[in-house]
């Protein structure tokens, strides 16, 4: 039992969630660095850039790492059947330009890759198998990525208010953004960190590396789900 995570709860809304000088201030320079790099592109959409901690350690590439959880996952979706359904996730992506190869001149540059797993729903009306980046992936020795980005500020403190805020009309609407992280660009400056590989074709005989990415045409990058700091970038994009 985590007593203090229950101490938390218990004060809600009551106290400052906020208890060390230090993350508070890491927090504010997180925030800070969000709004000076935020820029809305021709289209419209939002661009930002990974909140690398200062004086980050290296990362270690994980290619290796990468290629041996994309077979691992491959005999796993095989013998399920999922691996056409899997397949066609990168496919859509690729379609709606989300994704797109690595050009061969790029292939040698230094890069950090992100291993995926696929999550299994087959009760799901509307996606049954997804892919899911592990960002938190680390070689003994080196630092994973979610451990060179800083998570950004707390925002547990204003589920109150907006829950108080919410009953205040007669009416209350939500909505949900499809593919809400998907949909804000990253900066061209860190879109190597978040390469990962796929297959070629669906005989799996030759591996292919992809980039997160808006289209082929521009050099903008989505963000991708499962970074230590994607749950605060949509909200430091909402108006």
């Amino acid at each position: 039992m985590d007593v203090p995570k229950m101490w938390d709860l218990e004060v809600l809304g009551i106290t400052d969630p906020i208890e060390k000088i230090n993350e508070s201030l890491l927090e504010e320079e997180t925030l800070t660095h969000f709004k000076e790099t935020i820029r809305i592109c021709e289209d419209q959409r939002y661009e930002v850039a990974l909140p690398w901690l200062a004086g980050h350690p290296a990362l270690y590439d994980k290619y290796d790492a990468a290629e041996s959880r994309l077979r691992t996952a491959t005999k796993r979706l095989i013998n399920e059947n999922y691996f056409e359904a899997y397949n066609n996730v990168f496919k859509q992506w690729e379609e709606e330009g989300i994704i797109e190869a690595v050009p061969i001149n790029q292939l040698a540059k230094e890069v950090h890759y992100l291993p995926h797993r696929p999550v299994i729903k087959p009760s799901s009306n509307t996606t049954k198998v997804r892919p899911v980046f592990d960002a938190s992936f680390k070689k003994p020795g080196f630092a994973s990525l979610n451990e060179c980005l800083s998570v950004g500020p707390s925002l547990t403190h204003k589920i109150l208010p907006l829950l108080l805020r919410f009953r205040s009309g007669a009416i209350g609407v939500i909505a949900d953004v499809k593919q809400a992280f998907l949909q804000i660009r990253l900066r061209t400056e860190d879109r190597d960190v978040l390469r990962f590989l796929w297959w070629e074709n669906t005989g799996c005989s030759e591996i292919r590396i992809y980039l997160l990415t808006e289209s082929s045409m521009r050099a903008a990058y989505r963000h991708p789900w499962r970074l230590l700091s994607s749950p605060n970038i949509p909200s430091t994009c909402s108006p």
